[in-house]
């Protein structure tokens, strides 16, 4: 059943072990008008049951009951659904026990045999019970409203107090404490004389009594132990009609010494920005306006700082090929990162300037600024111009020189080859480099390690060694190698080689024809000699014959003649010697023995207004040598 409003029906818990005075006191309750559910329960533990589960806006209970009486069902009643409606309904109580159970909590009482009374006395409860419940919501309200103040007020990273009149301190959160270096008990009940020293306390009840003189709230700065302190003070009324002050305070040491170091921050900020070396714009985000600009751009740039500042960045000349556009300028505020290298500017007497201009957008107190850098690169630009144009002629030295040129490390390793190593070793380059030092001069030449550990110790060498072709055929070649570093220190070596095969022939060649035309001017020498020799033997011979009875004198004359054909056997070697091509065959020598011999040759072949003479050592000259090579 519901009432005509749609709200739930009025839930009534009957307490009462005949059904027919239940029925008579519902019936009482309609007639009255009362729109209403029933149920009814007669023992303790449906009496339980039902406080559980039926959840009854009202009790209405008999005193005498089977098992357990009214009184009983009351104090089930308070302890498991307090606050709800309690009224005796019976006819056995005398007056004393209906005086007991409203003592005891019952909201009334009602005879049964005066029922009539019953929907005034439901009707009663019932207004009492919503003005109870209104009652403690509100206090409940209240008492939520309170605790959350007070956590607030406790939980406060601020300190907060309330001093009465007399400037004690009456309320006040442990930060407040902590801040004086208090604990709350020693806080509350004293003044700040009893709390901190005196010039200090002095200070705070002076800013106490300025609050309660001008009577609203006075914010200041306080200063304690290296601390520093915002207050704010105000009139506070206390609950005896007196006039306190409370306070909110404040440490903000922090964010002073924060501030003063974005301070300073900022005076080092303006001193580098003045001090740059390179050009600083500050533009503004949204309107592409300049905001600041640095002297060093203004010098680069031959404009004032008065004639860039408050312009629109694209309508100088000189950037509007940097931010052609308000399209651009907005794509670089997407972006936030722009840069150009090598761009020219033209200052404002129509030089052009390389510059490296570098764009970064990022936001100021929630202002949107663009900086740009401005390098000036006209030197590196020149520079690197000029190191390109110095590479490129060195590539054509390289790639046009007749000597193999090769860049190696230290260890051996080949680097790059030019096509002349290609063309002297039968090698592509990737093929050299991958066969390295080893594989294009001759490991087991006895003369590559003495020029490795020179050029190790001097920087350099120069010398002839042998070159290994792709077939493995050696070559004569003249090497000459450097040691140098790049930029970044690195060691690195060089080698330029000569293929040797040609001179070697064509030197070898000059000798022989040197020693045909020597053997020329040697001939009438020569020829001259022979005679001589010849004759001598000729006339011993005729000795010999006319003195065949003379035994002694036929020895002396025939030891003449083998003295002589012995001139001519030496002199015959001599000459085959100088003019023979045979390989070189070195032997063990004295140097001095050997000049003496050439000596006779070489005499005949000066002319006479050249004068021959020999300074020899006086010891033996050991060597090993070619005589013929001597």
């Amino acid at each position: 059943m519901e009432t005509m409003m749609g709200a739930p029906p009025l839930r009534i818990l009957f307490v009462e072990d005949l059904v027919s005075d239940a029925e008579l006191a519902a019936a009482e309750l309609r007639r009255a008008g009362l729109a209403f559910e029933s149920r009814r329960v007669e023992t303790r533990e449906q009496l339980i049951a039902a406080l559980r589960e039926y959840r009854p806006a009202l009790v209405l209970s008999d005193y005498a009951l089977p098992g357990f009486n009214g009184m009983e069902a009351l104090a089930l009643t308070l302890e498991r659904a307090p606050g709800t409606p309690f009224i005796l309904v019976t006819g056995s109580t005398n007056e004393e026990t209906a005086v007991a159970c409203m003592k005891a909590g019952a909201w009334d009482y009602v005879l049964k045999d005066r029922l009539s009374r019953l929907p005034l006395a439901v009707h009663g409860a019932l207004d009492l019970a919503r003005t109870r419940g209104m009652e403690r919501a509100a206090r409940e309200a209240l008492e939520r409203s309170e605790a959350r103040q007070r956590a607030f007020f406790d939980a406060s990273a601020d300190g907060v107090f309330v001093k009465d009149a007399a400037l004690r301190t009456v309320m006040a959160n442990a930060a407040y404490a902590a801040m004086i270096g208090r604990s709350l008990t020693e806080v509350l009940g004293h003044d700040d004389l009893d709390l901190m020293p005196e010039a200090m306390a002095r200070a705070c009840r002076e800013s106490d009594n300025e609050a309660l003189r001008v009577g609203s709230a006075q914010v200041s700065e306080e200063s304690a132990g290296g601390r520093v302190f915002e207050t704010c003070k105000f009139p506070v009324p206390l609950p005896d009609g007196s006039m306190g002050v409370g306070g909110y305070v404040r440490d903000i040491t922090e964010r002073t010494r924060a501030e003063e170091a974005l301070q300073a921050s900022e005076v080092r900020y303006r001193r580098l920005f003045e001090a740059a070396k390179d050009g600083v714009l500050i533009v503004n985000a949204e309107t592409g306006v300049i905001e600041d600009v640095n002297p060093f751009l203004t010098e680069m740039l031959g404009y004032s700082h008065e004639e860039l500042v408050g312009v629109k960045l694209w309508e100088i000349g000189t950037f509007k090929d940097v931010v052609a556009s308000r399209e651009a300028f907005a794509e670089l505020q997407r972006t936030g990162y722009n840069r150009h290298d090598n761009l020219p500017l033209e200052t404002r007497d129509g030089r052009q300037v390389a510059v490296e201009f570098v764009s970064n957008a990022y936001d100021v107190d929630r202002v949107r600024v663009v900086q740009c850098n401005i390098r000036d690169i006209t030197g590196r630009v020149r520079a690197e111009d000029a190191l390109r144009a110095s590479e490129e002629r060195y590539r054509l030295v390289l790639a046009n020189s007749l000597d193999a040129q090769l860049l190696t490390s230290p260890d051996g390793a080949i680097l790059s080859a030019n096509a002349t190593a290609c063309a002297m070793f039968g090698r592509s380059e990737a093929e050299i480099l991958q066969a390295g030092r080893a594989g294009v001069i001759d490991a087991t030449d006895p003369r590559l390690e003495p020029a490795l550990a020179a050029r190790l110790e001097q920087g350099s060498f120069r010398c002839e060694l042998t070159g290994l072709r792709a077939d493995g055929t050696k070559f004569p070649i003249e090497v000459s190698s450097s040691l140098f570093r790049d930029a970044s220190g690195k060691l690195y070596t060089s080698m330029a080689i000569r293929d040797l095969t040609q001179r070697a022939t064509l030197e070898a060649q000059l000798r022989q024809a040197q020693k045909m035309e020597a053997i020329g001017s040697l001939a009438g020498g020569v020829a001259h000699d022979f005679n001589n020799i010849l004759q001598a033997m000729l006339s011993h011979a005729q000795l010999l014959r006319s003195q065949v009875s003379d035994p002694a004198k036929v020895a002396a004359t025939a030891a003449e003649l083998e003295q002589q054909i012995r001139r001519g056997v030496v002199l015959t070697r001599q000459l085959l010697l100088f003019s023979r091509r045979e390989t070189t065959k070195p032997e063990a020598l004295d140097l001095g023995d050997a000049v003496r011999a050439s000596a006779q040759l070489l005499g005949r072949l000066v002319r006479e207004n050249i004068r021959f003479r020999l300074e020899l050592a006086e010891g033996p000259l050991a060597v090993r040598a070619d005589r013929g090579q001597l």
